[in-house]
């Protein structure tokens, strides 16, 4: 009789087959990320690239999962019309090297020339046994997916059904946004009405949903918050969205996830898929919105109203890692250098290279049922050849290491009396020409290579200061400052020009330089609040020949706090130099330790 419901054998071989396609996904995975991660560094630079590279990765991991799921694993359970009805009895066959014996009852078995070995037992079963230990947690493994699949699902329709809501609750924006609207899908090359621009109080952000009738939908606060030229390069970022399709390539981002949810190859991939999908879009929108400070300063806006968006909805504020925001704005002001003109080819070799990896990983999960059977009598005797092959190179590394031991002796013992002939020359004719290395030398030696690292790490200190300004800042900045440096400290342009700096860069490593700079020429309460502040908050910084301002300034402030007759402190300060600071150097390239050292008499020497 015929039931619509499948039988308890079926269902096994089911979740037997799904289990094993599980546990391949899992190397599968990896190989697959191994060969993005090396596409990835071949196309740095190219935001829409990377993305879609990632995404390839993601079919390519379904793909070997569903065609090792299509391929079931030797072994497992299968169930046929043939396998429902019971074989006819036959009498078994004996492998080579075994023998058929009949037992009182007539039944035939196989003995084993082998089967009172119990290593050879043990080496012909352990494989079987781990496998059969395997298949039978394979059942829990897919329900265990299957719950956690299902939870998710539950949980992105909980999503989806808020977006909706959303959506519901959205009002038609005011006219002149619509104009801009308008204007801007004319510039995007968009059909009238293809989008729309709806206002809601529910939303954080600016954000587009929806795959068929897509909508944008702006916040009332931004609308309040932001001028009209940055809403309008919030509005091109959206449209960014739409145009690349991102929406769709979210719904597959989304359902990969859901099916993969165990796989640590899977979050990174769909992390790095959202970093660069709005790396992307930025640059799209950047073609629409020339002007990079206006749409990094929107950008920089918007986050002050940002709170957790939904995975069905695509936010202008993006996501974290390299696509966080902060990332991102630095990008927009400072952008990258242009990719390498081979980057088109480069992105041509990792498709193909993700296409083989999904078309192989399946049947590499197979190779080893592929392979020619082997005999237990086979097995045993190639088992036996193996071990005496061993036995054999054993044999002959033992002989070599003894050989080896015995030249090292004699060499090491012909070394010994030959540095002895040596030694006593030496004794007998004492050496000529050999120059005297003085002290000062020395000094000299060390003083010179203490420079050379002071001068390294101001210029990767100079180096942090590329990461956070413009190069116009920081030619700004260093103009500033060598106007000071060229005419004097004494000089009222010179002094106008660092205080400007001062007001202006507050974090700059030429800042501190230029506080300390400003106190030697300030006199009385001045020229100690300048030092005291270049000291406090500007140690870290360098001059470009290696002296230090935490050293310096403090060298500096010593002999002011004394001439102010705080002279405790200017004892404190000399002996902070002589540990803290014992590796800076002056100007000069003199060590701090010696200016200390003077200082020190300098006191003492003073009432």
């Amino acid at each position: 009789m015929h039931t619509f419901f499948p039988s308890e054998q079926t269902l096994r071989a089911v979740a037997e087959r799904l289990g094993w396609t599980l546990l391949h996904s899992l190397w599968q995975g990896a190989v697959v990320a191994a060969a993005l991660a090396v596409g990835l560094s071949l196309l740095r630079g190219r935001s829409a690239a990377r993305h879609a590279a990632c995404l390839l990765a993601l079919l390519a991991m379904t793909v070997a999962a569903m065609l090792t799921l299509l391929h079931p694993e030797p072994g497992t359970t299968t169930m046929s019309a043939s396998s429902r009805r019971r074989p006819a009895a036959t009498a078994p066959v004996a492998p080579p090297g075994f023998q058929t014996a009949t037992t009182g009852t007539g039944v035939s078995v196989v003995k084993s020339p082998v089967a009172n070995d119990p290593r050879s037992a043990a080496s012909l079963t352990t494989t079987a046994a781990w496998r059969g230990r395997l298949a039978r947690c394979l059942p829990w493994v897919s329900t265990g997916w299957a719950i956690g699949v299902l939870l998710l699902s539950l949980r992105h329709a909980g999503g989806w059904l808020q977006v909706r809501g959303w959506r519901r609750g959205g009002v038609a924006a005011c006219p002149a946004l619509q104009e801009t609207f308008a204007h801007l899908c004319t510039r995007f090359r968009l059909r009238p009405g293809a989008v729309r621009l709806l206002e809601t109080a529910r939303a954080g952000v600016p954000m587009l949903m929806g795959l068929c009738r897509p909508v944008v939908l702006l916040p009332a606060q931004a609308v309040t918050g932001l001028s009209g030229a940055q809403l309008e390069a919030i509005l091109a970022h959206e449209l960014a969205h739409l145009v690349r399709l991102d929406a769709w390539s979210n719904l597959v981002l989304i359902a990969i996830e859901t099916t993969f949810f165990y796989h640590p190859a899977v979050w990174w991939i769909g992390r790095r898929v959202r970093e660069e999908r709005e790396l992307a879009a930025d640059d799209l929108a950047l073609r629409v919105c020339a002007d990079r400070r206006l749409y990094a300063g929107a950008l920089a806006r918007l986050a002050e109203f940002q709170h957790a968006s939904l995975p069905f909805a695509l936010a202008s504020t993006g996501v974290g890692g390299n696509g966080s925001l902060l990332h991102r704005i630095r990008r927009i002001v400072q952008p990258p250098a242009a990719p390498a003109p081979s980057a088109p080819a480069a992105a041509w070799s990792l498709l193909l290279l993700l296409v083989a990896v999904s078309l192989g990983l399946p049947w590499v999960a197979r190779v080893r049922a592929q392979e020619p059977r082997v005999t237990p009598g086979e097995e045993i005797q190639r088992q036996a050849e193996r071990d005496a092959q061993r036995r054999s190179a054993q044999e002959k590394d033992a002989v070599e290491s003894v050989k080896r031991s015995l030249a090292i002796q004699a060499a090491i013992q012909a070394r010994a009396a030959e540095a002895a002939r040596a030694a006593e020359a030496a004794q007998a004719t004492p050496a000529a020409g050999v120059p005297d290395i003085t002290a000062q030398e020395v000094e000299d030696v060390r003083v010179a290579r203490l420079l050379a690292a002071n001068r390294r790490v101001a210029r990767r200190r100079a180096a942090q200061d590329r990461q956070i300004y413009s190069p116009d800042e920081l030619r700004e900045i260093e103009t500033l400052y060598q106007v000071a440096n060229t005419k004097g400290i004494r000089n009222e342009e010179s002094r106008t020009s660092l205080r400007q700096l001062l007001d202006k860069y507050d974090h700059a490593n030429r800042t501190g330089c230029a506080t300390l700079y400003y106190g030697q020429g300030s006199q009385g309460p001045e020229r100690l609040e300048y030092l005291t502040r270049a000291v406090e908050k500007f140690s870290d910084c360098y001059y470009f020949n290696g002296c230090q301002v935490g050293g310096y300034g403090r060298y500096l402030l010593a002999f002011t706090l004394w001439e102010a007759g705080e002279k405790d402190k200017a004892r404190a300060l000399i002996a902070e130099l002589r540990t803290t600071y014992k590796d800076a150097t002056d100007h000069q390239g003199r060590p701090i330790t010696e200016l200390a050292a003077e200082a020190e008499k300098t006191f003492a020497g003073t009432p």
